[in-house]
C-alpha cells in the first residue's frame, strides 16, 4: 500500500466514523 492511499484509506475512516 501506498502512503498516498493509506492517507486516503484513513481520510475516509476518519469521514465514516464521523
Amino acid at each position: 500500500m501506498s502512503a498516498r492511499t493509506t492517507r486516503y484509506y484513513y481520510y475516509y475512516l476518519t469521514v465514516y466514523w464521523h
